[in-house]
């Protein structure tokens, strides 16, 4: 079952480069973690500051960007969904 799971993953990837944080709980599939939950985890384990921005380290890794408006809004990365799937699934 996972590795169906994964497919979609690798599959949706495929279609697209930059995806919101709604975007990634939506690719991800993960029961009751949704965009705010994803949020707050990437805070808790620092990869977001406390407004919800990604830190500089990771957007330099490749694994965020910060798309430049008024809002600042974070976007991911495909080798950020890669990631994020293998923090949040695998382990």
């Amino acid at each position: 079952m996972k590795k169906m799971a994964f497919g979609y993953i690798d599959e949706k990837l495929a279609t697209k480069s930059n995806y919101n944080i709604q975007e990634v709980a939506e690719i991800l599939d993960i029961k009751n973690f949704g965009r705010n939950k994803l949020f707050k985890w990437l805070r808790e384990h620092g990869y977001f500051d406390q407004y919800n921005r990604p830190m500089t380290i990771f957007i330099e890794n490749g694994l965020f960007l910060c798309k430049d408006n008024i809002y600042k809004t974070p976007l991911v990365t495909s080798e950020g969904v890669e990631f994020l799937k293998k923090k949040l699934i695998l382990n």
